[in-house]
């Protein structure tokens, strides 16, 4: 058993001995070099992003998915039949995962995850459904978000 631990943590140093040298002869650690930033700061944006995007994947992020949409599904086709009216599983799939999937950003020399905001959406939204969306005043905006969003705002 010693020796299984011990070549264990031979292994071990041997892949990190490779990441260091890997790491070396990337174009990204000679802007780092050049920054003046040092490979301990890098290291720890590093583990800030990854640690932001593990957060905002198991549910530390604002939005929560819930379970089911068909409630959410009708109030929308009740209040804009036109677009919605006629949407099969596949777009309802990508309207929801639209508004609920986060999405990368560059950060730095990071990717990190962020959620779209409501601003975007509504971008979005009036760029592809001209008629309704174009129309609505803010207190139609305010109950569209109350029946997409929920108490997650």
């Amino acid at each position: 058993m010693k020796y299984l631990m011990n070549l264990l943590a031979l292994i071990i140093l041997a892949g990190v001995v490779f990441g260091v040298i890997q790491l070396r002869q990337t174009k990204q650690y000679s802007r780092i070099a050049r920054k003046g930033v040092s490979v301990k700061e890098s290291i720890g944006q590093f583990f800030k992003a990854k640690e932001h995007n593990i957060r905002l994947e198991t549910g530390g992020g604002t939005r929560k998915r819930p379970l089911t949409f068909i409630e959410q599904q009708e109030s929308l086709i009740e209040m804009a039949p036109n677009v919605f009216a006629d949407y099969g599983d596949r777009q309802w799939n990508q309207f929801w995962d639209y508004v609920y999937n986060p999405v990368r950003r560059k950060e730095g020399s990071y990717t990190v995850k962020r959620y779209r905001s409501k601003e975007e959406i509504t971008e979005f939204l009036i760029e592809a459904y001209p008629d309704p969306f174009s129309y609505f005043q803010a207190d139609h905006w305010d109950y569209f978000w109350e029946t997409v969003l929920g108490r997650n705002k």
